[in-house]
């Protein structure tokens, strides 16, 4: 009886995948779905609250959007391939710090196909010749997040570049352009070329996620015409706006002006929303925000016959998290142990990129986030630990009642109204 009891136990901690749970987490009820969702949208928001994160060049003013899914995704099979206190770590980075590794890919699963009516979203892994994966750690991956596995690739290569190129192309609707010399010279090819795949020769795997999404009004769209927009950067920008007619729900108070749009045939929802402070700056407002702040603005919104006055727009950004920081080799949890059987991998950074257009049909968007490790060993310690690297990651016409004109910085966030998950967010400030 010792025996069969001890191979029962044996198989279960095989069959876990290639994790060491700290506690049981091997059950995933209607309850725990709730809780994690509303985990989720915690993280979403703090995304937008706390950007832009470490990216210590980049003008926080500017224009940006998330994809909160892909980045979920991305940290969860990172996740898998954790163990002990490193692997709680990144669990709190997206809220999830109550749950074990098997609640987080049950959620991500059951999102990713909740979500698949409105989105394309795609998983991958792509690992050096020189690499042995641990099965374990793919069967997970696979069975939780359709990861695409590419093995056995010779990292460093230009047929590995034009092979990445064609799968982020595929999964985004060609809008990104990896291994193309018509776009070579845009700063995502050369910075995911240089960088990635060809810069450092100790690059042994990376992930990938990547999404496209389109969602269209279910109001009627009109030109109307060019007018100015006040940039975040005080800049008189001439640009082209749109006009839209209908009753939404309209939510104001002494700090923000928030009305949401329907889409997708009243299956998702847009959120605009604007400080009511027009000397206020545009990054404080967001550094405020928070999931709660969002609920209100749905909740207790009232229904309007408005006029919406919102600039056509189209534009690209990019965020990064935590360049060249590696982990104290006498730990003892490595990061990425689990993923193959050679060697430890340490992380170098992880990149999220989107291109988002807003026009007369509706919204739609690409994005790509990847992360790229190699042997840790061969990096230099930035002394940062993990806790601290990871914490950066993250305003009348006859016909209506008044006219919300959105000519200065504003914030949109769209909400799949089927699960009440967020689907993607963000800020347009004019450049």
């Amino acid at each position: 009886m010792n025996k069969y009891l001890i191979t029962v136990f044996m198989s279960l901690l095989f069959l876990s995948g290639c994790v060491k749970w700290d506690k049981p987490d091997d059950t995933f009820t209607s309850q725990t779905y709730l809780e994690m969702k509303n985990s989720f949208n915690d993280f979403s928001i703090s995304l937008l609250s706390n950007y832009p994160g470490s990216i210590g060049s980049l003008d926080p003013r500017c224009n940006m959007a998330f994809f909160p899914l892909g980045i979920e995704n991305l940290f969860g099979m990172v996740i898998n391939g954790t163990d002990s206190k490193i692997r709680t770590t990144f669990s709190a980075q997206i809220c999830f710090k109550k749950h074990g590794v098997f609640q987080i890919n049950e959620f991500s699963r059951k999102l990713n196909d909740s979500l698949s009516h409105c989105c394309d979203i795609a998983n991958s892994f792509w690992v050096d010749s020189k690499c042995k994966i641990n099965d374990s750690f793919v069967q997970s991956c696979r069975q939780s997040f359709s990861m695409d596995v590419f093995a056995d690739r010779e990292f460093n290569s230009i047929d590995l570049a034009k092979d990445v190129s064609t799968w982020i192309n595929n999964n985004t609707n060609g809008i990104f352009f990896l291994y193309d010399p018509a776009h070579s010279n845009s700063e995502w090819a050369e910075s995911m070329l240089s960088v990635s795949i060809f810069a450092n020769p100790y690059t042994r795997l990376f992930f990938a996620n990547a999404a496209y999404l389109k969602s269209n009004w279910d109001v009627a769209v009109e030109d109307y015409g060019r007018g100015s927009f006040l940039s975040a950067k005080n800049n008189n920008l001439d640009v082209n706006y749109l006009s839209l007619n209908g009753n939404y729900s309209m939510y104001e108070d002494e700090q923000t002006r928030a009305v949401t749009v329907p889409m997708n045939q009243g299956a998702a929802s847009l959120i605009l929303f604007l400080p009511e402070d027009t000397d206020r700056n545009i990054v404080s407002f967001f550094k405020q925000l928070n999931k709660d702040t969002v609920d209100k603005w749905i909740r207790k919104g009232s229904p309007a016959d408005l006029q919406l006055i919102i600039p056509k727009f189209e534009f690209g950004s990019k965020w990064e998290c935590i360049s060249g920081f590696s982990f104290d080799r006498s730990q003892k949890s490595v990061y990425l142990k689990n993923v193959t059987n050679d060697t430890y991998l340490a992380l170098d950074y992880w990149r999220s990129y989107s291109n988002v257009k807003l026009d007369n049909s509706g919204i739609q968007a690409s994005f790509l986030t990847h992360t790229q490790e190699g042997m840790s060993f061969e990096y230099k310690s930035e002394n940062v630990s993990v806790d601290q690297a990871l914490k950066h990651i993250a305003k009348s016409t006859d016909s209506v009642d008044a006219q919300f004109l959105f000519n200065r910085p504003f914030g949109f966030v769209l909400i799949d109204n089927t699960t009440g998950c967020i689907i993607i967010e963000g800020r347009y400030s004019g450049e």
